[in-house]
């Protein structure tokens, strides 16, 4: 069972998440109202290409932050973050370079002509936004996730008012991410004081690792990140590249992840990442894989039922949020949710942290050759629906082969990297807690159906969870703590950011 710190951790780093999650959703709804389909849709695939790319470009650096960090005196930490800032620094500019000069390629590309203004606005924010990402990660690697999540709720509001207040105005899209861009660079330059204050030890020093075994390491990560930043957004691309610009507006309202199922896989799995890689440097393989199983299983328990009951919900809640105009991306949304299952503590999880980048990067370039091919054949016959289709086959072969891989180099039979009993045992009351959803009274309001559907489904989930052995004991103390704020008081073992 994973220690309990590490638990506390990854709540208050999905508190932090999903406080930023609830917040982009608000942008969204804001400017869903404020822009016509054209410009929103313009926004979209800004931030298409903006995201697409990033991931790469930080070239697999936060990964290894999180896989040599633990091995290095705290001492060392300030010349490796040096490092680490200067490799980002130098890829913003090639970033920022790209974006500029390569606009009207990709306004071509999408059949959007005035897409080359708006992208040229976001070179300040290419130039100068990969430092900050790594230094979040740096932070929850070394043991500072409460710092972490503070500062990057205070540059995401910083963000969000000026994108905000920007649009408000009437300014074009291109003054908007100019904005945007101005806040990545004083983030940039936060980082490089607050390096300095929470690091020890000459930046010109021994950073306590090798650059060579560091790039072996990170760059195959790097160019995962890529496969996989592609293949979580290849549907979208060529939607985006087929489709009007209008059209795919509506497309990319359906396919997002739940802000609610992002933040707990996005939370667990990155303090999930540093500990494993400290139980392999260890050599503690079962410890390895009792961590990673318990934390897979707490993961399942919020991922589980919010795809479940979202699915039931999925039209009233595209129609609250997004008006009548985008409920006709209920079909991909609901795709979409299915996809979740994929991300509760990944095998791929576990393979970089025992050092196999390389395969991971492998079985990502192939999947993504397959996703790209299925994608093309099923947009025909099933329009807006079969790229969703074809990224949803693609991640489960993916998901086999790594599970496969992961359980050899653990001596530990295939099934127990592919926890289907315990998915069975989650799964079940789930769908048991939907059933009174299409039996109840139903409110004409979309809203009230929404409200009233939530709430009869969290309650039934969590009193069937419950009495199935699905939620132990440990998850409602875990729970109690959080809502007492007991970790953030840092009494006791829940001191978020002691080690």
């Amino acid at each position: 069972m994973a220690p309990p710190r590490l638990s506390h951790r990854a709540v208050l780093l999905g508190a932090g998440s999903a406080i930023q999650s609830v917040g982009q959703v608000g942008v969204g709804l804001v400017l869903v109202r404020l822009l016509d389909r054209t410009d929103y849709g313009s926004y979209r695939q800004v931030w298409l290409v903006l995201n697409t790319v990033l991931p790469f470009l930080l070239l697999g650096i936060p990964a290894g932050l999180h896989y040599f960090l633990p091995a290095v005196g705290a001492e060392r930490h300030r010349a490796l973050l040096g490092r680490a800032l200067l490799v980002l620094s130098g890829a913003g500019l090639l970033f920022a370079a790209g974006v500029f000069l390569g606009a009207p390629f990709l306004a071509a590309g999408f059949d959007n002509p005035g897409l080359a203004a708006a992208l040229r606005g976001a070179a300040l924010y290419a130039l100068t936004a990969l430092p900050g990402f790594a230094f979040f990660h740096f932070l929850v690697a070394a043991g500072r996730p409460a710092r972490a999540v503070l500062l990057n709720l205070a540059f995401f509001a910083l963000q969000a008012a000026v994108t905000l207040a920007l649009v408000a105005r009437g300014a074009p899209l291109a003054a908007v991410f100019l904005g945007i861009g101005a806040v990545a660079a004083v983030r940039y330059l936060h980082v490089l004081l607050e390096a300095t204050r929470v690091t020890r030890g000459p930046w010109s020093g021994d950073p306590g690792v090798e650059v060579r075994p560091f790039l072996a390491y990170a760059l195959p990560v790097g160019l995962s990140n890529l496969a996989i930043s592609l293949a979580q957004r290849l549907d979208k691309i060529v939607v985006s590249a087929a489709l009007p610009v209008d059209r795919f507006a509506l497309y990319a309202v359906g396919a997002v992840e739940f802000p609610g199922i992002q933040v707990v896989s996005t939370a667990a799995n990155t303090v999930l990442r540093p500990h494993l890689s400290a139980l392999h440097h260890a050599g503690d393989r079962g410890a390895l894989y009792r961590s990673w199983r318990e934390a897979w299983r707490k993961q399942s328990l919020l991922i589980v039922p919010m795809a479940v009951g979202l699915f039931v919900l999925a039209e009233d809640l595209l129609r609250v949020l997004y008006t009548d105009d985008y409920v006709g991306a209920t079909g991909v949304f609901r795709v979409y949710l299915f996809l979740a299952l994929f991300r509760i503590a990944p095998p791929e999880v576990v393979l970089t942290s025992m050092g196999r980048a390389r395969m991971v990067l492998l079985g990502m370039a192939v999947s993504l050759a397959g996703n790209l091919a299925l994608t093309l054949v099923l947009l025909r016959p099933l329009g807006m629906l079969g790229p969703p289709v074809a990224t949803g086959v693609a991640a489960l072969v993916l998901a086999g082969v790594y599970a496969r891989i992961a359980a050899t180099d653990l001596g530990r039979p295939v099934g127990d990297l592919l926890p289907l009993g315990p998915l069975t045992r989650v799964l079940l009351p789930a769908l048991a807690a939907a059933g009174p959803l299409f039996l109840l009274p139903r409110p004409e309001s979309a809203g009230a159906r929404l409200l009233a559907g939530l709430g009869v489904y969290a309650a039934a989930y969590l009193a069937l969870a419950t009495l199935a052995g699905a939620v132990r004991r440990d998850d409602w103390r875990l729970a109690g703590e959080w809502l007492t704020l007991r970790p953030l008081r840092g009494s006791g073992r829940g001191d978020p950011d002691s080690r």
